[in-house]
This record gives structure tokens, sequence and C-alpha cells, in this order.
């Protein structure tokens, strides 16, 4: 197999996110308590092997030194990175002080009441002890970093072209509870003080709120899970995707280059994922345009999919749209990046998941789009699995019946149920939901092949975090999960030790106050095809990957031009590199600015207006569910019928569109200069 799974004592990792329920906290009562948290990897001590960072929810975070041959060792303590109070999410790497050592930031969350518990925390390394050995020491509050949200994830980026790093921050909300399917206007039209998306200006080293200023949208529906940046128009300037756990839906960030944003989801995207989770954004289909796709919670097989509380009540779909929100289903989304809609500098995608085979991937925290098997395709890995399977029917009634009971013999008050330690007994009971992770080859075509069983072997886990690095510097790219439920474990990738394939990588020596490029874009061009990768870190869900860009080649031992282009649109331009090496760049070399005007043309040209056809279809809105609800799908609005013709016999083709119930359907008859809309009476010669 492409894969094996490596043991504790062939690693050394022995890392296992325990999370343990109590009666006053648990998942019943806290929606994310098993989220499980991330994990992060870079070089901390500067040997060349990358490291890794695991957090944990409510224990002790552990460091692990890469020793060389995926072997490691664990230095937690000595390294002062073990001890962090409050409940752990997600993790990015950045060098914060530009020094050349990696710093580590860490997001906690959880329903604390007290501040000081939701402070989120950044290690700053002090570089090697006596030992040889990383150590880290607290600074959030010396650069205005100690934010008491409810904090899940952050990314660092320049979004102004100033030389320095930024940072935009998701946070969810600990009270799932408090939204009330029946009051949803009221939610979305009252800001929140906690959650939200926020955006931090770093001004001289201190990070300052600005998230009003930016553009951001603050409502009390937010719930961020996913968290991705990218460059989605093409014009040098970084763009945020944001992923909205249940009712509020997901935020595309479009950079306006003057130190705004502008949410425009409802202009670039037609639908959405409902309760997206994890994100990634890359170019997987080597056009290059980025592309997002987003995880949701639907299962593969029918007998989960059953057992799960996986479909929207169809008048809540309606009342989210009705509202002003997008159309979200309960799939994976596989966003391709059409490029720019005409005349605008907006994004237009097209969901393809359900064409590429990717829609179903079951409870999935976070997708990573890179080279498996290194042909040159970015490929699809899903993590999966969940400790707490509060969706689970059977058992919900179960609970639902149970608790009745509780309340009415009067052993346990309706006003606080949720906390009495005889309904946490029942709680206690809640299924697991571990399943596979899933392993998608990138077949070039648009599409994706599941090759679990082929790539590696299945084993049901409960993975949260994960992030990729090629840890053994043999050319491919390996996988670290955070698991909690059991051990956490690397998937040690073997194609280059089965002789097969070529790549390159290379490593970034950026700019003063950005030493890892962060933004950066290179482009690898190839006889038959053209990659793209960005240096951003934080993918996935709550996790920050390996800063070495890595390219697989197929069977090409020259790269003809790479383009590198930093963060300020500085470019430099490589020819003729010898496959299979890591090479360093750096930012010094960049001689010239780089041109962006190279817009994706469009095969159409939009004349709705030049013909002057003003035609809006009006659907009766009726509920097929009401009268059958094993309907595959709606029957009674698949959009209005519509016949081509010429009906005069001038040469020209007419058309005719037909009504909903209630409504009359329109003639349009085609001139030399535009339409012209005819009555339709019946028996009428036109």
């Amino acid at each position: 197999m492409l894969f094996e799974i490596l043991t504790s004592e062939e690693s050394g990792i022995d890392f296992e996110n325990k999370i343990i329920e109590t009666k006053e906290i648990n998942g019943f009562n806290y929606i994310n308590y098993n989220n499980g948290a991330g994990v992060a990897v870079a070089d901390f001590n500067n040997d060349g092997l990358q490291d890794i960072y695991f957090l944990s929810t409510l224990g002790d975070n552990k460091l692990y030194l890469n020793k060389g041959n995926l072997h490691f060792e664990e230095i937690s303590q000595e390294s002062g990175s073990d001890k962090i109070s409050g409940f752990g999410t997600g993790v990015t790497i950045v060098d914060i002080n530009s020094d050349g050592w990696n710093d580590i930031y860490i997001c906690l969350s959880g329903p604390y009441a007290d501040p000081e518990m939701r402070k989120n925390k950044l290690l700053v390394n002090q570089g090697l002890n006596k030992n040889g050995i990383p150590t880290f020491r607290e600074e959030s509050s010396k650069y205005g970093l100690d934010i008491d949200l409810w904090s899940i994830q952050a990314a660092f980026f320049d979004y102004e072209h100033d030389g320095d790093l930024d940072m935009f921050l998701i946070n969810s909300s600990p009270d799932m509870q408090a939204l009330e399917f029946s009051n949803m206007e009221k939610f979305l039209h009252t800001k929140s003080k906690n959650t939200g998306d926020r955006f931090y200006e770093n001004q001289n080293g201190l990070y300052v709120d600005i998230s009003k200023k930016a553009g951001l949208v603050n409502n009390s529906l937010i719930m961020g899970l996913g968290l991705g940046v990218s460059d989605l128009n093409n014009d040098g300037w970084p763009d945020v995707y944001v992923c909205t756990d249940f009712l509020g839906q997901d935020a595309l960030y479009l950079n306006n280059k003057n130190g705004t944003f502008t949410e425009c989801s409802h202009k670039s995207l037609k639908h959405m994922t409902y309760a997206s989770m994890g994100n990634d954004l890359a170019d997987f289909n080597n056009d290059g345009w980025s592309d997002i796709f987003t995880c949701e919670m639907m299962a593969e097989d029918d007998y989960t999919i059953k057992i799960s509380s996986e479909s929207i009540n169809s008048k809540v779909f309606k009342d989210l749209v009705n509202l002003g929100l997008q159309h979200q289903y309960r799939y994976n989304t596989l966003q391709m990046n059409n490029g720019l809609i005409p005349n605008e500098n907006i994004p237009g995608f097209s969901d393809i998941a359900q064409l590429a085979g990717i829609p179903s991937t079951d409870w999935s925290w976070g997708p990573l789009l890179f080279d498996i098997d290194n042909d040159g395709y970015k490929d699809l890995f899903i993590h999966n699995g969940f400790r707490a399977d509060y969706l689970h029917k059977d058992f919900n009634n179960y609970l639902t019946k149970s608790i009745t009971k509780l309340v009415e013999s009067g052993s346990v008050s309706p006003k606080d149920f949720l906390y009495n330690p005889l309904v946490f007994n029942i709680v206690k009971k809640m299924p697991q939901r571990k399943k596979n992770n899933y392993f998608f080859r990138n077949n070039g075509d648009l599409t994706f092949s599941k090759m679990n069983g082929v790539w590696a072997s299945d084993i049901l886990t409960c993975s949260n975090g994960a992030a990729y690095a090629d840890f053994d510097n043999d050319g491919d790219m390996d996988i670290v999960v955070n698991n909690s439920e059991g051990i956490s474990f690397i998937y040690k990738n073997n194609i280059r030790e089965n002789g097969r394939s070529n790549y390159i990588q290379f490593r970034l020596k950026g700019s003063g106050q950005n030493p890892l490029g962060i933004g950066t874009r290179i482009i690898v061009k190839q006889a038959n095809q053209k990659q793209v990768l960005e240096q951003y870190l934080t993918r996935g869900f709550e996790s920050s990957v390996s800063p070495i860009l890595h390219f697989g080649l197929g069977v090409d031992t020259i790269v003809p031009e790479v383009q590198v282009i930093w963060p300020d649109g500085k470019e430099q331009v490589i020819t003729n590199i010898s496959s299979n090496q890591c090479k360093d760049l750096y930012y010094k070399d960049a001689d010239k600015i780089h041109d962006f005007s190279y817009p994706k043309p469009s095969l159409f040209t939009d004349v709705t207006n030049s013909m002057k056809l003003k035609h809006k279809h009006e659907e009766d809105m009726y509920n097929d569910y009401d009268r059958e609800s094993l309907l595959p799908h709606k029957m009674s609005d698949l959009g209005p019928a519509m016949a081509v013709g010429d009906v005069n016999n001038d040469g020209l083709e007419d058309f005719y569109i037909g009504g909903a119930k209630g409504y009359s359907g329109k003639l349009y008859i085609q001139t030399n200069e535009d339409l012209e809309q005819q009555e339709t009476n019946p028996g009428q010669k036109i």
C-alpha cells in the first residue's frame, strides 16, 4: 500500500487527546465539547526536519522533536510548551517576531464565564537551550493576541501588502441551545460579543481589532469552524473563506486592496454546505485558479444516513433563504473556480462535488488537498470520526423519553436538566461514531477515485486535526492526525521508497517581517501542465501544515520554469531546475513585479441587457414534502419549461418560457436588434 500507519513504538508518538466528560461539561450541554483539537507541523529547532505539536482539548499539549527516519522524541516539559490552561481548539504556526524561530499560536474556547480561561496563548520560541531543545515563553499579551473570545482557529497573512503579518480569527458559540429556530431573524440581526469573524491588524507589532472597519460579518448565527486563505480572484491579494456550522452561512471575504473585505458569497456561490466543518483552498484542476472544498457530515452508506439526523427541515431551509441567507445543503462542496464574473473582479464558482464523486464522507472534520502520489495533481485526504454521536436518532429518542420520565417523576427539574447527574448517566451511553479516514486520488478529469484499502488500510478513528509534511525528507508527503479516541499516529508515504515518481520542494526565505514567506505563490510550469501552490499554513480543521511547498512531477526530471511571486507582488523566474531536491528561495532575489492581469477568458458573453430581455420567473411556493415526505426531490418547482423555434418564419430563433401555476408563459420574438415580448392568447396569430 502507498501508506503504512506507524505504531507508537516505531514513531515514538504516544499522544492521545483524551476527552473526559463530566456532568458539568459534556457533549450534551456543550455542543463543541467533543470536536477535538488541532495539530501543527514546523521545524522548531531549525535542523531541517519537521517537528509536531499536538494540541489537547483539556489535557497537556505535546511537542515531538523529529530525530530522523520518522522517529520522534517528546520534549514537551523541557520545552515549556505542555501546560496551557483552558479548552484547546486550533493551533497555527507563525514567526511572530521574525527571528527565524517558529512560534505557536493556540486558540482557546469553552463554556467559561471567566475571560481568563478563554484567552488565546502565544508560545514564542526562545531558541535552543544547553541540551539543544527549543524552549518557549508565553507572550500573547505583549502582542495583543491574548484574545478572550470563543476562538476556534487563526490564520496569519499580510492583507494590506505592508510587509508584516495580520491575523484573521474565527470563533464559535458554546451555547447552541440558545439558538431558537423559531426566532432566527432576531439572531441574524444581533451582534455577538464573543463570537463572529474577527480581524486584527498588525500595527507596529501590536494586533488591533479592526473587524468592523474591515467589513467583517458579525451576527449571533455565526459558528465558525473552518478557515482558509487564498488569492481567489488572482489579483495578488489574499482572500478568506470561513466555514460556519449550522444556521449561519459560510462567508467568502474578497480583499478590496484598501484595508477592507467584501463578503461576496451570494454572487460567487450558487449554494454552500449547511453544517460546514473544515476547508481547504487549492487549485485541484491545475487551471491556475484556487478552488474551495468544504466538509459536511453526510454519510456515504444508507444505514448511517437513516440513523442520523441528516436532513434539514424544509421550513427551516426556506426560512433561512427568505432571511437572505444562502441555499445550504447537507453535502460536501467542491467549489470549482470558473474565473472572474464578467465585468467584475469577483470569482464565480460551480459546486461539482457530486460530479467529482466526493459529496458524502461522513462526519468529516477537515480536508487536505495535496499531491499524495506525486503525479502533479492534488489528491484529497479527509479525516473522520466523532466520539459522541449526538445525531443518532435511536439514542436521541431514548434520551428524550428518559428525560421526560425523569421530569414527570419530579427527579429532574426542567430548568436545569442539562447539568443533572441523572441525565448525565444517560448521556454517557451516547454511542461513538468512529469512522475510516478517506483517501481520494485526483484523476485529472474533475473526478476523484476513492483509494481506501488501496492506498491505506482502513482503521476506525476519531481523527479531528490533521496536517501534512515530508517528515523523512524523502520526497513524498506524510500525514499526521490528532485522534481524540485512541493514539494519534502518522501515515508514512512509501511512493518514493517504491521507486516511483519525481518531485521538487521549496523552502521560502521571506522578507524581514515575514520570514516564512506566508502569502507567496509558486507556479511550476511543466511541459503538459501548470501547478500552483500558495504558502498559507492554516488548513483543514484547527491545524497548520508544513511550510515546505511540495510539487509532484510524475516522470519529469527537469522543471522548465518556476515563477515565484512573493506577497507584495515581486517576482523571480527560475528555469531548468533538476527534480528531487528541496530548493531554497530568497525574497531578495526577486527582481521584477508580477503582472496579475490574466483573467480567465469566458466562453460566453452575457447579452441579456443588450437584447433587452427582462424576464423573471415567478414560482408558486408549494412544499411537496407536506404531501409526500418520501419524494427524492421536489417536483413542483423544477423551473419553467422552455421551447425554441422560428415562430414567424423570419429566419431568427424565438423562444417561449412557460409559467408556474397562476402565472402565464411569455413568448419572445427575436428581431435584428433585440427581443420583443408578445402576448400569447390562444389562437393568436404572430
